[in-house]
């Protein structure tokens, strides 16, 4: 609720939430438990605790649907967006006052983020994918070191979206040089 609140009471993705709370599990403002998934690292914590927050009536869940276009559509596209409602204000509120620090390292994230990578799933997701590998190696590496782990983990990254993701990972403080 308070990366929703810092983004200004609304944000659009699953995606978009699911890395900007990595992120904040990495500064160790939240604690969850990720692991690698098709976008990116993710967590079922976090995706239980934003089914729990809309199932609680705290946050409002919209399903924006398009028309696929084209006939080798496989699947069905769908985007999810979440804004505060007047309940979820209030429990924000609490969350301010009850974890300062907390709140303020997460709206310093979504500052970042939106600020950097424009809130884009995409960038979010290379930056987080990057941030993954890098941390799992223990090391510094090169664009074909990341690429070929990236891959070994059914990623693909390329140096374009390598750098948006380590440009990001600096803006952060995620990482250095």
């Amino acid at each position: 609720m308070m990366v929703i609140d810092a983004a200004e009471g609304k944000i659009t993705g699953r995606t978009t939430i699911q890395k900007i709370i990595y992120f904040g599990t990495i500064k160790n403002t939240v604690n969850a438990t990720y692991r690698p998934h098709y976008y990116g690292p993710y967590s079922s914590d976090v995706a239980g605790a934003l089914q729990t927050i809309t199932s609680c009536h705290f946050v409002d869940e919209a399903i924006d649907t398009r028309d696929n276009k084209g006939a080798n559509a496989t699947f069905e596209w769908k985007r999810y967006s979440y804004s505060l409602n007047e309940e979820g204000h209030k429990v924000t509120e609490f969350l301010k006052t009850d974890s300062p620090r907390d709140y303020e390292e997460m709206k310093n994230i979504v500052n970042i983020c939106k600020k950097t990578a424009r809130l884009d799933p995409n960038i979010l997701s290379w930056a987080a994918k990057v941030h993954y590998i890098i941390r799992q190696e223990h090391r510094q590496m090169n664009y074909v070191e990341i690429s070929n782990i990236a891959e070994s983990l059914n990623w693909k990254l390329d140096k374009v979206q390598i750098d948006s993701g380590v440009d990001l990972l600096k803006e952060l403080s995620l990482i250095t040089g």
